[in-house]
């Protein structure tokens, strides 16, 4: 058999790299639908715990997935230990299997999936160790197991021994305050430095909001934290 030319290998190696990317890119969406056999209409938060379910914030309430079918949780006027309400906005799961669970409109939620219970945190004026706002979008476990909420009037950090909340805002005078009190996102790097995106998520002025930076003292943090604020070009 007469081998082929090195021209001949070179065509054929060059078809086959055209073809394979196209195969490689065909990807396929699954809808996932809820338990009326409807398609979710707004799924604003999904986290996958240790046992591997999906947990989904809906704002009609919470969903539980298998990978087979849905369970949901949503709010009973009747039980004070249900949902506080069925419109969620974050979610997040610490590493003892905990949900929490931001609202609009209803504080912060602590969800035990052993006992079906949920558990309710509520922002109040008077109390300045409580949740900053009851509109809670954004949650965060950071890598020390402490939790972070990012609410409509500031950034808090729940201390799970004491029960009370760690509130950060913005301070007119203080250029290493948050930029803007909405806070919207939450991210910790490989330092664990705080990403914390600001800005109304109702419109408003375009110049509120910005990216901070906190950075973190290892195994402490102070009642008030460095803040630098991130600039646009």
């Amino acid at each position: 058999m007469k081998p082929k030319s090195p021209f001949y290998l070179l065509l054929l190696a060059a078809l086959l790299i055209d073809i394979c990317p196209a195969i490689t890119q065909e990807i396929f969406f699954n809808k996932v639908f809820s338990l009326e056999g409807k398609v979710f209409s707004h799924v604003s938060g999904i986290t996958q715990d240790a046992q591997g379910f999906m947990w989904f914030a809906t704002k009609k309430g919470l969903f539980k997935y298998d990978g087979y079918q849905m369970t949901s949780y949503t709010n009973n006027p009747d039980d004070t230990n249900s949902l506080a309400t069925n419109a969620l906005e974050a979610i997040c799961v610490d590493s003892s299997g905990i949900l929490w669970i931001g609202t609009l409109g209803q504080g912060l939620e602590r969800f035990d999936p052993a006992t079906g219970i949920f558990t309710h945190f509520r922002h109040d004026p008077k109390d300045p160790a409580r949740l900053s706002s009851d509109w809670v979008h954004a949650l965060l476990v950071d890598q020390e197991g402490s939790l972070w909420a990012g609410t409509e009037r500031g950034l808090d950090r729940f201390d799970a021994q004491t029960g009370k909340f760690i509130n950060f805002r913005n301070r007119p005078n203080d250029p290493t305050s948050l930029s803007c009190n909405a806070v919207v996102a939450i991210y910790e790097d490989k330092q664990t430095t705080l990403w914390i995106g600001t800005g109304s998520v109702y419109g408003g002025n375009d110049d509120e909001g910005g990216l901070n930076r906190m950075d973190k003292r290892p195994g402490h943090l102070p009642p008030t934290c460095m803040i630098l604020k991130i600039h646009s070009a």
